[in-house]
């Protein structure tokens, strides 16, 4: 009989090929077959596969002390998932990470005690060590438990009760303190948003419960309406891990210990393996704690080992560094650090808080742990320097060692230096005496810390001493061997950092190794000395910084801000002029208390560390500087480690800001000589502007470029020069923030180049009319040619010159010009006495057009000599003077005649007498002649003098500016002459006095002190300062009435009245007449608008366009259209300290207390405060509206500055006004009959208002309160455009405050114009009355000027000379911007409250009598500070008040008072906005004020600001900072960088090198690909190159080498500093598509599938081989290009087969995919079978294949039970071709195979008769024979079918080895009928299925050889539609 057969030697499915060309050895389809291999000795059969079996095995070897095997628990729930997987070969384990999070029911019942009720929600990463067989937990991220109420409580208890949910010693609940609890206790609902947290965990055996104690914001928070008996409640706390089940991991790594991993849908994240399986596990809190939240004894230093999954992981560092790992706690030692998201990213935050520096001129105190200052000064009485040897006295000498006892307990230690003298030669205080008399060096003492004290035991060595001290016992100290008191005093420390300009900063170091960037850079360490600033110096001495004690402080904030696993802290040092940076210490946890705080007994303690020399050496690398922060990627999609180095591609970096902030600024000016005397302080450089940004950075420190707007500068003034400066910044209303920042920073901008700053030393006058100014040789370098000179500082005085005085040089000469060193000498000066002796009436007299004069010749001689006339001068000049009057020098060029009795001298002169000899006659004749003219000769020599040497020239242009300031003789007996006056009058109405109960109120006002506290209260109509001697003055005198306003209209409301508020008529006329006048007056009057916008007590809603608190460049004059913009916007009215806060919708408020509303715009005051301010006013400044002219849209001038100037007396009052208003300028009253000279002193507005936060913009000290509305008009002044009258001219003031010294009234008869002169005055005749308060009688101010140091005959040398300063040359606008402070939280929490308002920053408040200081010590809730002391009585805080808060030292800052109160004097707690929960836009963090410390420059308070080390050239410089960035003209937008790949720095375990969180920016770390090659998807190193695995291209990038390609296209690999080089593809149009997953690698080859093009690749070698296409292409094309959710990789190194399981969704509502998964072999070029194992992961390791199920991991290849695959059974089948001779048509009879079992079915019960003809029942017929009674598991047909018929299931008997089966087709009927079967013909196609392939005697059961033979019955039936049967009794 013929017979075709099969084998499996081809060992592959083919899906592909026409079922007639299948070759030989290939089948259809197999499921769970394997050929080629064996799992025993039959290689190359066809085999059914060993099932898998699951590894839930928990280790029992435990090094923790509390953890036994039977605490051991393996807890992953069957409804888990594996989402990734690693295997270390090198560790012999597997890592995975399985997402756990799905609900448990609550009728779950699950093994090894796990309680059904309990619904928990943990993710976890695990350990299985494939050596031990066994599991650890390696991480455990519990994130929410849900329970139900098991015991209740009631609303006035803190806590609620859960179940016990094992028993009182094993807490397995999984709640832990910080979670947030949610929902509904009583019948009171909870959400996350109510911010109610666990803050302990207790456990109540009474109840047999755990009671769970509850807070909100820090406090105890007690359940509104209680816990009622299963009510259901959930604890939450934020995700840790973030695993999701359809989220799977693209980029998993292991590097020595640290595991790195990236999703592609959060942070990036890395674990230290060990660390965190010794947070993990145990059945306690912390080992020894108990089961507790807080630990009630005390725990101790042991960790766990990953043993049970009860709580979540706990944070484990190595504090020492010695490798004794620690749990992290608390500052108790009794809280368990939970891990953080934040402790397991890549990123790792940096510091956010600049150090703050505690700076001093002398050495740094020594202080207790207490903070107590231990004294360094003291006293020894009663002792000598004297000694006795051999009964003779002598003094001590250097080296004798002398023992000592002080009067107290002193902290004196071995090396100190004391400094003796004694009390009688005391020169200066105890604490800093001068000129010591003896010193020595401590060379024993028993003092060892700060805490103990002694007053003995110390021995000094000394090392000098005063010889003369008792050497003749007439010292003045005492006589020799007398005893007396010293003093004596610690010797302060040498200077540090003297010719530098320091900056510090710092930087954390983690657990594994890592570095942050470093924080914001500290302000600059340097402490100026006391201005000097000579020319003979050659250097600002003032610039030398005179730091001695600098303590850096604030580096180690409260835990929780410092992240728990920082281990180190680096202390950080740069110079401005080095980019170096310095490491000045590494602190670490055993250096102790202070340095490394100890919180438990010191809580607020932040760190200090003492600098004590300036000498730094480690170098930290220069690429740090350039790390603003680490862009290590948002989120990424590929990972891998190459080169040493963490790389990710696809990744997504940056955030978006939708809209540019609103930027609102101010400028803070404090007079310098408040903030720190004599000495220089930091400030803001004058006469530039600044642009001022925003940055706003993530929670890790991520940051935008800088946000900034064209409204967002401000200018300095020159006149902000004498202050100290600072840029108050907030950010606007409508500032839009984005939700993602947690912090934001300022940045400034200021591009200026340098400048320097030159002392002149003297002047000189120019032969052409200028001034040449000389200068040290040494500041030749700062200036050329091309040079403006601006003038800052008065020559010879302190006076700072805020005028533009801005000149540009003319020329420079080297050498003195010849014009300066030639001197003028008088020869001698002729007295014309009886007009006798200089010409006569015919010739030689002066006289215009005349060409000599005539001298008698004998009083020539007698005058000057004859020798004069042999040997005249290379150049003389005459003089002629009289009648007051000189004459111009007029060169004499010839002498001529004798000089004896009755002879003449001629003197002849070049060219002719001019207009100026007018004088000498008052006709031009002789005989009208003035007499006693005088002639002087004078000689001209050149004479080279010292002041000369050391010295170049500069030549500038003289004007008025020039001569005020510079050319004036300063010296204290100058003459001085009148160039202005006006005249002064006076107005007062008395409001401040009578008017306060009288209507004022309703202004807004509140009680001003009195003009003069001294002066008593008088009736409103009488004089109101005059002094009590004088006859009292009432209003309008006795007319009763001036201009309209009537005494008895003063009397009863003068305010009111005057300001037209009864009546705008008589106002009006009052204020038309004075202006009329045009005469300025000193003005103590009210107005109806302070500011002429707002009446007082009316203000704008804050944040609408009307609020223009902070507006720049506001209009001047401005146009009443209406227009919010125009109105005077720089008037504005604030709450005390702050911008007033509306209610929504308010737009007016009335101030219904007097004084809670204050008006930047003050009243006027007259003369004040003690006589030293001056309030000087004037009105009208013609122009303004017309009742009759119409109204016009153009700006009314509101100032005299804006004056018509073609209007004489306006011009004039400006003129005179501009004097009177500059600093420096002198005046005096011309009533006064002392002639006091008064000098108009520079100073800050603001500071007499110290209840303002900001001066005005438009700066009043310099420019007058201008915008003052004098009467109200018809209406209110609201924004109304009918509102035209308020510009009448006469409606308009303006007013200057004039400080003066001294005091006005100072001269010895006390006048003042205000209030007249003193009582009983020596001479009658001095008595002056006052003027007259209604305008009546003036006085007139005369400005004086001196004379020229040159016309008063004085040298121009000055020991305080003028100071210059150069222009900054035109600059390139650099976009840089720098950083100007720390980064300030957008939130107030736990972790940011204390970064806003650290411990130690402080507080002012007002009691009503005094201002006090407070120093916060804690935050004692989110939103709580507590201070100390507490407040005295009579303190209030209004509701949402500002208060300012300055920290480290100057940097001031605001919150918002949440609240009000008038305090007790009991209160030392405030509470304050800021939380999450505060939701209007105004209250919230950044509408704070922020007061910036940055400065530029060091302010000394007379004009001169510096910059550099000794004012010298070249040398150090202040910079604008360390930390730059710049602005973005795009958009700011996050960017997907799905073509780049970025990497980070290095690591080297070796050197301890760990940058793999370090992602520089400014360096070369990124590498981008072409796009056409689609988005990067998976990354795999090999071979030290990197694969890259895009959607349609893989490309092979070079790692730390490059290729250089020759002229003939062809490349050499060379090494290269590249960390990443060139890209080159592999041949062939593959990809990845977008499926990663489907990766899987061995040391040889790659597999992957490509989605898009339907095609399963492998990489080889260099070349991409489509697996895909072996038998399958078909196949893949059709399954792989639609409905693909996953399509999951892994490799089967046991079995060598890449397994790929496909995941297909049919709809959006399918739920669970369905899956398909099948093998290739590489063995057999095919793939081999289909899979019934679906794995959601699989990695091999150590030849064994191991697969992840609903996160359970499973081995494969061990389970004897084949084809059971995670707990299911599953049947293998086969599907065989039979093509031979495919034309011919064959029929089949049997079938055959050679292999095990076949199946046996046991039949139906069926009834026969036996032989004895009974019937019986059989179950073990078939075919009529008895061939098995028991069924079996074996190969069967499952069916059979060629091209023509169709046949049924066919099971097999044994013969002789084989096992045969008939062939039988499907029965016929009439239904199935076909005319097919009539001939059994075609192909044959057979598939064998094994039933059950289970043996567990015969592994080798399940194989099969094939063979079927042709038919030759005729008994087939056909095919009835249902399928082939064969019939029943065919063979």
């Amino acid at each position: 009989m013929p017979e075709l057969k099969r084998n499996f030697s081809a060992a592959k499915m083919n899906k592909d090929l026409d079922e007639r060309l299948i070759p030989p050895g290939q089948y259809r389809d197999a499921l769970n077959v394997q050929i080629a291999t064996s799992d025993g000795s039959n290689v190359g059969s066809l085999q059914t596969l060993l099932g898998n079996t699951i590894k839930n095995t928990m280790a029992s070897t435990y090094d923790s002390p509390n953890s036994t095997s039977a605490n051991a628990f393996y807890g992953v729930p069957t409804t888990a998932a594996c989402v990734g997987s690693i295997a270390l070969p090198d560790k012999d384990k597997i890592y995975y990470m399985v997402a756990g999070g799905l609900d448990v029911s609550s009728t779950t019942t699950v093994s090894n005690g796990k309680p059904a009720s309990l619904d928990i929600k943990k993710d976890y990463i695990l350990e299985y060590d494939t050596v031990t067989k066994t599991l650890k937990y390696v991480f455990v991220d519990i994130y929410q438990v849900k329970e139900q109420i098991s015991v209740a409580s009631n609303q006035f208890q803190n806590f609620i009760y859960i179940p016990n949910l094992s028993s009182a010693t094993i807490n397995k609940t999984g709640v832990r303190i910080g979670m947030t609890v949610q929902g509904t206790l009583g019948s009171t609902s909870y959400t996350e948003s109510d911010g109610i947290t666990v803050s302990d965990i207790q456990y109540d055996s009474s109840n047999t419960a755990y009671k769970i104690i509850l807070q909100k914001d820090g406090e105890s928070f007690k359940p509104t309406t209680g816990a009622a008996v299963n009510d259901e409640v959930t604890f939450k706390a934020p995700r840790v891990l973030n695993f999701y089940y359809n989220n799977l991991i693209t980029g998993l790594n292991v590097v020595d210990d640290m595991l790195f991993w990236t999703d592609n849908a959060t942070e990036p994240k890395k674990i230290n393996i060990t660390r965190s399986k010794a947070g993990t596990g145990g059945v306690e809190y912390l080992v020894g704690g108990g089961i507790l939240g807080k630990s009630l004894g005390t725990p101790t230093d042991g960790i766990f080992d990953g043993d049970t999954p009860y709580f979540h992981t706990r944070l484990v560092t190595d504090p020492d560094n010695d490798g004794n790992l620690q749990i992290a706690t608390d500052i108790t030692g009794k809280e368990a650090v939970y891990v953080k998201e934040s402790h397991l990213t890549v990123i790792r935050k940096a510091p956010t808080q600049p150090l703050e520096l505690d700076m001093s001129r002398t050495a740094n105190d020594r202080k207790t742990t207490a903070g107590a200052t231990n004294p360094a000064f003291t006293t020894i009485n009663s002792f000598s320097f004297t000694k006795t040897v051999n009964g003779a006295t002598s003094l001590f000498e250097p080296g004798d060692e002398i023992d000592l006892t002080f009067n107290v307990g002193m902290d004196f230690r071995v090396g100190d230096i004391l400094l003796f003298v004694s009390d009688d030669d005391l020169v200066g205080t105890p604490s800093n005496f001068q000129k010591p008399q003896a010193r020595g060096v401590v060379v024993e003492s028993k003092v060892t810390n700060a805490d103990t004290l002694f007053t003995d035991g110390f021995t000094i060595r000394l090392t000098s001493i005063d010889q003369s001290l008792p050497a003749t016992g007439t010292s003045s100290a005492f006589p020799a061997g007398d005893l007396e008191t010293f003093h004596v005093r610690r010797e302060n420390k040498e200077v540090l950092f003297e010719f530098k300009f320091v900056r510090f900063s710092y930087r954390y170091k983690y657990a594994d190794g890592e570095y942050s960037s470093f924080a914001p850079f500290s302000q600059i360490a340097f402490l100026p000395d006391q201005y000097e600033f000579q020319p003979k110096k050659g250097y600002n001495l003032g610039m030398r910084n005179q730091l001695r004690g600098l303590t850096l402080k604030q580096y180690y904030p409260k835990i929780g801000i410092l992240p728990e696993d920082v281990v180190e802290i680096d202390l950080l040092y740069k110079e401005t002029n080095n980019p170096t940076v310095y490491v000045v210490k590494t602190i670490k946890p055993t250096d102790g208390h202070p340095l490394w705080p100890d919180n438990v007994q010191y809580s607020t303690s932040r760190g200090e560390f003492e600098m004590t020399t300036d000498m730094v050496h480690t170098i930290v690398p220069s690429n740090q500087l350039l790390r603003p922060y680490d862009n290590v990627p948002r989120l990424a999609l590929a990972q891998e480690i190459t080169a040493n180095r963490l790389v990710y591609g696809n990744y997504l970096q940056n955030y978006t800001v939708q809209k540019d902030p609103i930027i609102q600024l101010a400028l803070i000016r404090n007079p310098k000589i408040n903030v720190s005397g004599l000495y220089g302080v930091p400030s803001v450089k004058s006469i530039r502007t600044y642009q001022m940004g925003v940055v706003f950075s993530d929670d890790y420190g991520r940051e935008t470029p800088v946000l900034t707007n064209k409204n967002a500068s401000i200018t300095v003034p020159k006149a902000a020069s004498i202050t100290r400066n600072r840029i108050l910044a907030k950010l606007g209303l409508e500032t839009q923030v984005p939700s993602w920042a947690k912090y934001y920073s300022w940045y400034v901008k200021e591009t200026t180049p340098e400048y320097y700053t030159m002392a002149m030393d003297r002047w000189y006058e120019s032969s052409d009319g200028n001034i040449w100014l000389s200068f040290p040789s040494s500041e030749r370098n700062k200036v050329d040619e091309e040079t403006f000179l601006i003038l800052k500082k008065q020559h010879g005085t302190d006076v700072a010159v805020v005028e533009k005085a801005r000149y540009k040089i003319l020329a420079i000469e080297n050498e003195a010009p010849d014009h300066i060193k030639t001197e003028k000498k008088s020869l001698g000066v002729l007295q014309n006495s009886n007009n006798n002796l200089i010409g006569n009436a015919q010739e030689g007299f002066p006289l215009p057009d005349h060409t000599f004069v005539t001298v008698d010749g004998n009083a020539f001689n007698t005058i000057f000599g004859e020798d004069i006339i042999i040997n005249k001068p290379d150049k003389m000049v005459m003089v002629i003077r009289g009648s007051g009057a000189t004459s111009a020098e007029y060169e004499v060029s010839h002498i001529s005649g004798k000089a004896t009795s009755g002879n003449k001298v001629k003197l002849k002169v070049k060219g002719k007498f001019g207009d100026d000899m007018d004088f000498t006659s008052t006709n031009s004749s002789f005989n009208t002649a003035v007499s006693n003219l005088t002639l002087e000769l004078l000689e001209f020599e050149v004479e080279n003098r010292p002041e000369f040497d050391g010295r170049f020239f500069v030549k500038i242009y003289r004007d008025e500016l020039l001569t005020k300031h510079v050319l004036l003789d300063t010296s204290d007996d100058a003459e001085y002459q009148v160039v202005d006056s006006e005249k002064i009058y006076y107005l007062n109405n008395n409001y401040n006095d009578q008017d306060l109960n009288n209507g004022t109120q309703a202004l807004g006002w509140g009680s001003f002190q009195k003009l003069d506290a001294n002066m008593p209260t008088v009736n409103s109509t009488d004089h109101p300062t005059q002094k009590t001697h004088h006859t009292v003055h009432t209003w309008g005198g006795s007319d009763n009435e001036k201009w309209g306003i009537t005494k008895t209209a003063m009397s009863s409301a003068s305010v009111k009245n005057l300001n037209g508020i009864n009546g705008v008529a008589d106002a009006e006329f009052f204020w038309q007449q004075l202006q009329k006048q045009k005469n300025f007056f000193i003005d103590a009057s009210s107005a109806y608008s302070l500011d002429g916008k707002l009446i007082p007590g009316q203000y704008e809603i804050p944040g609408t366009s009307a609020d223009q608190s902070y507006a720049t460049g506001a209009v001047a004059d401005d146009k009443a259209d209406g227009a919010p913009n125009d109105d005077i916007s720089n008037f504005k009215v604030y709450t005390a300290g702050a911008p007033a806060q509306l209610p929504t919708g308010a737009t007016t408020a009335e101030n219904s207390t007097g004084d809670s509303l204050i008006s930047l715009a003050q009243p006027s005051r007259g003369i004040w405060n003690g006589g030293k301010y001056m309030d000087i006013a004037w009105v009208g400044f013609g122009d303004g509206f017309e009742e009759n002219g119409g109204w016009s849209d153009r700006p009314y001038t509101h100032k005299l500055d804006n004056a018509d100037p073609n209007n004489t007396r306006l011009t004039a009052a400006k003129t005179f006004i501009s004097q009177l208003r500059t600093p420096g300028t002198k005046f005096r009253f011309e009533r006064d009959p002392d002639e006091t000279i008064y000098t108009v002193e520079s100073f800050n507005y603001n500071t007499l208002h110290p209840d303002q936060l900001a001066p005005y913009e438009d700066y009043p000290e310099i420019n007058g309160a201008w915008g003052i509305r004098n009467f109200k008009t018809s209406s209110a002044l609201g924004i109304n455009k009918a509102e035209k009258r308020q510009f009448l001219e006469h409606n308009m003031r303006q007013r200057w405050t004039i400080k003066v010294t001294p005091p006005i009234g100072s001269g010895i008869s006390g006048y003042c114009p205000t209030k007249g002169t003193n009582d009983n005055l020596d001479d009658s005749s001095n008595t002056r009355t006052a003027l007259q308060h209604d305008f009546n009688g003036f006085d007139v101010i005369k400005i004086l000027l001196p004379f020229t140091a040159v016309e008063a005959g004085k040298d121009t040398f000055s020991d305080n000379p003028a100071v210059w300063e150069t222009e900054p040359k035109e600059s390139v606008d650099l976009d840089i911007y720098y950083e100007a402070s720390g980064k300030i939280p957008l939130e107030l929490n736990a972790l940011t409250n204390e970064e806003y308002l650290p411990a130690g920053t402080t507080f002012k408040a007002s009691d009503g009598t005094k201002t006090n200081e407070y120093e916060i010590t804690e935050w004692t809730t989110d939103d709580t500070i507590k201070f100390k002391p507490n407040l005295t009585n009579g303190t209030s805080f209004t509701t949402d008040q500002d208060i300012f808060f300055t920290k480290r030292g100057s940097y001031s800052l605001s919150a918002l008072h949440n609240g009000s109160f008038s305090s007790a004097g009991a209160v030392n707690t405030l509470k304050l906005h800021g939380t999450s929960s505060t939701n209007i836009n105004s209250k919230k963090m950044y509408r704070r004020y922020q007061v910036l410390d940055w400065s530029n420059c060091y302010c000394f308070g007379n004009g001169v600001e510096s910059d550099r080390i000794r004012d010298d050239f070249n040398a150090p410089q202040v910079d604008n900072g360390v930390k730059a960035s710049t602005t973005l003209g795009d958009p700011i937008q996050e960017e997907r960088r799905k073509h780049g790949l970025i990497y980070s720095g290095i690591y080297n375990s070796q050197s301890g090198v760990n940058n793999t969180n370090q992602f520089i920016q400014a360096e070369k770390i990124t590498k981008d690909l072409n796009p056409v090659y689609g988005s990067i998807q998976k990354l795999h190193a090999r071979n030290t190159n990197l694969i890259t695995l895009c959607e349609d291209k893989v490309l092979n990038i070079l790692s730390n080498k490059d290729a250089l390609f020759n002229a003939d296209g062809n490349s050499n690999v060379t090494a290269t500093a590249k960390v990443l080089g060139s890209a080159t593809p592999y041949s062939g149009n593959y990809g990845i598509s977008t499926n990663p997953e489907s990766f899987a690698a061995t040391p040889y080859q790659v597999f992957f599938a490509d989605q898009m093009r339907g095609m399963v690749l492998m990489l080889a070698g260099n070349a991409i081989t489509p697996i895909s296409d072996l038998g399958m292409k078909d196949y893949f094309s059709d399954n792989l290009k639609t409905y693909v959710d996953k399509v999951i990789g892994s490799y089967d190194a046991k079995k060598h087969e890449y397994n790929l399981t496909i995941a297909e969704r049919f709809s959006e509502s399918q739920v669970i995919p369905t899956f398909t998964t099948l093998s290739y072999s590489e063995k057999s070029k095919g793939w081999t079978s289909f899979k019934s194992f679906h794995p959601e992961n699989g990695v091999s390791l150590n030849n064994d294949f191991y697969t992840f199920k609903a996160g359970q991991l499973y081995i494969h290849h061990n389970n004897t039970t084949r084809n059971n695959f995670y707990g299911v059974q599953y049947d293998s089948d086969v599907t065989l071709v039979f093509n031979d001779k495919p034309t011919m048509v064959k029929s089949f009879n049997t079938v055959n195979y050679e292999g095990t079992q076949a199946r046996v079915t046991v039949p139906a019960t069926t009834s026969i008769s036996d032989a004895a003809g009974n019937t019986v029942t059989s179950t073990a017929i078939k075919h009529n024979e008895y061939f098995n009674l028991t069924a079996k598991n074996g190969w069967y047909v499952d069916s059979i079918e060629t091209n023509k018929q169709t046949g049924g299931v066919v099971e097999f008997k044994e013969k002789e080895g084989k096992w045969f089966g008939s062939v039988c087709g499907d029965t016929t009927t009439v239904t199935n009928l076909d005319e097919k079967e009539f001939s059994v013909q075609g192909l044959g196609t057979a598939t064998f299925t094994h039933s059950s392939p289970v043996s567990a005697t015969d592994p080798a059961q399940g194989s099969v050889t094939i063979t079927i033979a042709n038919n030759t019955s005729t008994s087939y039936v056909g095919d009835d539609g249902s399928g082939s049967v064969w019939d029943a009794t065919a063979d």
